[in-house]
């Protein structure tokens, strides 16, 4: 059996943390967007126009799945933080049944875009998938965006860092899935508590130290996405809003739907503008 953490002490450092994290990543991006102003960056793509151009229609399901995905983490994120921190009284019971639900909304999303990612006739997993080209690709996308350089390559639909994100997404939400259903106390009517049967269970340290460490993961997962989300919307926006806006239905993303699509670097004035996009998912 496994000793039981201070949790108080744990809780208060965890938040000191985050928060603390929070700030920073707030303040850094908020510097990025000074040096999108300084460069010119800001002032080509809001004044001029001149923002990717892509190859690939946004087609509906997709767009349906990836609204119903934000609308959903942005209530997770609310309904948590809520449970952790209660600004308003009254509210717990409803706002734990909400998070539930929400997650249940969520985690059915996540299969049902992995369902369109790999199979029927628009079937979009090689979008996904890292490659050699990416990986050597890999530096030269992170100069751009820390303006050391005034372009970024284009290798495929999304960059490396993207990729990468959107991969470690759908980990992300199953664990945070099961440490959050672990903690339910009963399954919604039925007399079983979660913890028994999941993994404090199987690793031998009962439900009190398992619904803990559960708290304790789940608190983490939360702030990874709060901050990911942070950055992929603040991304979103700067790097190609028509894509960001068409996502939700509000305008349409530039696209060059001919033969050989667009394949320049994107960053500095061309002719034609890379297809890919930070406002994808």
């Amino acid at each position: 059996m496994f000793a039981i953490l201070p949790m108080p002490e744990i809780n208060v450092w965890l938040d000191m943390i985050f928060f603390t994290v929070f700030f920073l990543v707030v303040i850094v991006f908020s510097v990025h967007l000074l040096f999108n102003f300084l460069t010119g960056r800001m002032y080509r793509r809001f004044v001029k126009d001149e923002w990717p151009t892509h190859d690939v229609p946004l087609r509906p399901i997709p767009k349906f799945l990836h609204f119903q995905h934000v609308m959903s983490m942005i209530g997770l994120g609310f309904s948590g933080m809520y449970i952790r921190f209660p600004f308003f009284s009254g509210g717990r019971t409803a706002m734990r049944y909400l998070h539930y639900f929400l997650m249940i909304v969520v985690i059915v999303n996540l299969f049902a875009r992995l369902a369109y990612a790999f199979t029927g006739r628009h079937k979009d997993k090689k979008m996904f998938a890292i490659t050699k080209r990416d990986l050597k690709a890999a530096p030269q996308v992170v100069m751009y965006y820390v303006f050391a350089r005034p372009t970024k390559p284009h290798v495929d639909h999304y960059n490396v860092m993207q990729k990468a994100t959107y991969c470690l997404f759908p980990i992300l939400l199953l664990a945070q899935a099961y440490t959050g259903f672990s903690l339910l106390t009963t399954v919604f009517g039925f007399d079983i508590q979660p913890l028994f049967l999941w993994w404090p269970g199987i690793i031998g340290i009962g439900v009190a130290a398992g619904a803990a460490y559960s708290r304790i993961l789940h608190y983490v997962i939360n702030w990874l996405f709060i901050i990911l989300t942070f950055v992929h919307a603040y991304l979103s926006i700067t790097e190609d809003f028509p894509a960001f806006r068409e996502f939700f239905g509000v305008g349409k993303a530039k696209y060059d739907l001919s033969p050989h699509g667009a394949h320049a670097p994107v960053g500095e004035p061309e002719p034609v503008m890379a297809h890919g996009t930070e406002g994808t998912a």
